[in-house]
């Protein structure tokens, strides 16, 4: 075959020779370069992704400590509100507290009824009480006294009063308090 070759003309061995390099220029274009530049192609786009969210989750680290200042800002807050709003494990405790006020200024507690719980905006659930007590005046006034000054909520309604036994006077009245909404709720 080389000897055939030899034998042509060298116009024809120069039209062989290009032929011979155009098909490998094509087969090398098809199978070697045309992949690797769809390659390169991808890469640089996904490179140049990855230099947008870079930017931004710099312009993001930036931004941490002031997050960081406000997320413990909002944690002081949040926990000075769980002292004076009670979670729904604390209200029982809340409640014996109360009793044992009330027991601190001498009154007899005769009725005490939790009512049904409400909810009570976003985040709060409202936790009524009906109460009858009976006691001295002054005792009376010290409780209520005391309840005022409570680190929790507690609001009371529809005070009424009237002269018992001995003196004494028995007050009806209704307290409410407020407690955290769980998210299960």
């Amino acid at each position: 075959m080389l000897e055939k070759y030899q034998t042509l003309p060298f116009w024809q061995r120069l039209v062989v020779v290009i032929a011979l390099l155009i098909i490998i220029g094509g087969v090398f274009y098809q199978y070697m370069y045309k992949p690797k530049q769809k390659e390169i192609t991808q890469l640089t786009s996904e490179f140049n992704k990855l230099r947008v969210e870079n930017t931004e989750a710099r312009k993001m680290e930036k931004e941490l400590p002031n997050l960081e200042m406000n997320l413990q800002r909002l944690q002081f807050k949040l926990d000075a509100i769980k002292e004076i709003l009670p979670s729904e494990k604390e209200i029982e405790t809340f409640l014996n507290q109360f009793y044992q006020t009330a027991l601190k200024f001498n009154l007899k507690v005769l009725k005490y009824s939790k009512r049904p719980e409400a909810s009570y905006e976003e985040f709060l659930i409202k936790v009524p009480m009906e109460v009858e007590a009976r006691g001295q005046y002054q005792n009376l006034r010290r409780f209520f006294k005391e309840l005022a000054g409570s680190t929790r909520i507690v609001n009371v309604y529809n005070l009424k009063l009237k002269i018992g036994k001995g003196n004494k006077i028995v007050a009806g009245f209704e307290i409410t308090t407020f407690r955290f909404k769980m998210e299960s709720e």
